[in-house]
């Protein structure tokens, strides 16, 4: 009853502060049906029934077709949503309906949110859980998305206008494998898997483990040979040494050719994806892996993030977001604080079974306040979003659409290996794909990995 209450003065006050414009098809209502030709750089298409709406400092929501756009602006401007109608050269992989947001470049104040149905993407033989929105005007840029259950919809939020569409997740300009995930290289190519022990000059005795799979960089991402050193005994047991000569460097500039510590000085764990990703790989293709007991702790209950962020040129915190697993209660939860200035301090409660969120604060006016949701609650998919939003500060993503190609990572973030670990962990938990799933472990630092070597950044 009471939470029932809640979500229903959230969506009063909701309707009350955004006003609607409704298309339905994109093609009838203010916009008319008129489509004007245009070319683009990889194909031709047309801009078909255009809507318009001012947007300024209030909320304005513009449904047209599958497309919603929850937005608002610094200034009051005409904003208009089109469908592309390709007459050809549509760019290729992307589902359903691509629709264009104009101005271009028009930069929206923080929140605007973008929300694409994937009910033709569906129909075309998708599964939800592998869509992602797209942006560019090739359609080839990732945008950090989340999966909308109530909504039926993929949803991402936006700093900019730009075309925008739906398309299965795969970052990379290459093959659709994944080392984890669908790959099945084991069968189709000959693998070579070799041991050996070794002393080395630094860290002592050492396992080698080379894995040489014979397949084209066109056929699979695990084309070439990668070697696998671990220090066996003594301070650096669980020690990592690679070296990556694979067609595609997975290990490149991320530990490779060097040792990577397991723990510091004070036992604190400090290896975490690339390690992780090291122990799956051996597993996978050399049938153990000899690192797997220290992979196996890479997920501590007492892991924590804490991190402040400061406006320019001032001292005072900008922002403050910790978050903490916590396994003294049952269900075992994830707990976040976000401290924003001249805010309410918020604290969320991620239950780890259920991805159920409780959100609490102190209101000036009222007091405490709390409200719990569960995936397919009507309220679910904001407080999710923006629980997701301060998650993706902490790690250091930004989604920057038109000027760094999608998902761009900080260079400047500060937290260790495990720590990201543990934060992408809890993102993935959020976006209804699970704790420890190996495969979207590794989409994260595939992606992560190509925009720190992106020349364009």
């Amino acid at each position: 009853m009471i939470a029932g209450a809640i979500r229903k003065r959230l969506k009063t006050a909701l309707m009350a502060a955004s006003a609607v414009l409704i298309c339905a098809g994109c093609g009838g209502g203010g916009g008319g049906t008129t489509a004007t030709p245009t070319e683009a750089g990889v194909g031709s298409y047309m801009l078909v029934a255009p809507v318009s709406r001012e947007i300024g400092v209030a909320p304005v929501t513009l449904v047209c077709g599958g497309a919603t756009l929850e937005a608002s602006l610094p200034a009051t401007t005409t904003v208009t949503i089109t469908e592309r109608f390709y007459t050809s050269g549509r760019p290729g992989g992307v589902a359903g309906k691509i629709y264009d947001i104009k101005p271009d470049g028009l930069a929206f104040k923080p929140g605007t949110r973008l929300c694409i149905s994937y009910a033709e993407a569906e129909a075309e033989g998708y599964l939800t859980g592998e869509l992602t929105l797209v942006t560019g005007e090739r359609l080839d840029q990732e945008l950090a998305s989340t999966l909308d259950g109530s909504r039926g919809s993929i949803c991402a939020t936006l700093q900019h206008s730009s075309p925008y569409g739906m398309a299965r997740v795969m970052s990379l300009r290459t093959p659709d494998y994944t080392f984890f995930g669908g790959s099945n290289t084991k069968t189709l190519y000959p693998i070579k898997v070799t041991s050996a022990s070794e002393i080395d000059d630094e860290v002592g005795p050492v396992s080698v483990t080379k894995i040489l799979v014979r397949c084209t960089p066109q056929q699979c991402l695990e084309s070439g040979e990668r070697t696998f050193k671990v220090a066996q005994s003594g301070t650096h047991a669980g020690e990592l040494y690679i070296r990556d000569e694979g067609a595609y460097p997975m290990w490149q500039d991320m530990e490779n050719l060097k040792w990577m510590p397991f723990k510091n000085e004070q036992g604190a764990i400090l290896a975490g994806i690339p390690y992780l990703l090291a122990s799956e790989y051996m597993a996978l293709y050399a049938g153990g892996s000899p690192i797997a007991g220290y992979a196996a702790q890479l997920d501590p209950a007492d892991n924590r993030i804490q991190r402040f962020f400061y406006y320019e040129n001032q001292t005072a915190p900008y922002l403050y977001i910790e978050i903490i697993r916590e396994d003294s209660t049952a269900p075992s939860v994830i707990r976040a604080q976000v401290n924003h200035r001249n805010s309410p301090i918020f604290n969320y409660v991620i239950n780890r079974t259920t991805a159920a969120i409780t959100k609490s604060w102190i209101s000036p006016v009222d007091g405490p306040q709390s409200v719990m949701v569960s995936p397919g609650d009507a309220a679910y998919a904001d407080i999710n979003l923006e629980l997701l939003y301060n998650i993706y500060t902490l790690i250091g993503m930004d989604d920057t659409p038109d000027y760094k190609a999608g998902n761009a990572w900080d260079a400047y973030a500060r937290y260790t290996p495990n720590q990201e670990l543990f934060a992408v962990n809890v993102m993935n938990l959020l976006k209804g794909f699970g704790w420890n799933n190996i495969n979207q472990i590794e989409i994260y630092y595939r992606d992560r990995l190509k925009a720190m070597q992106d020349p364009a950044r």
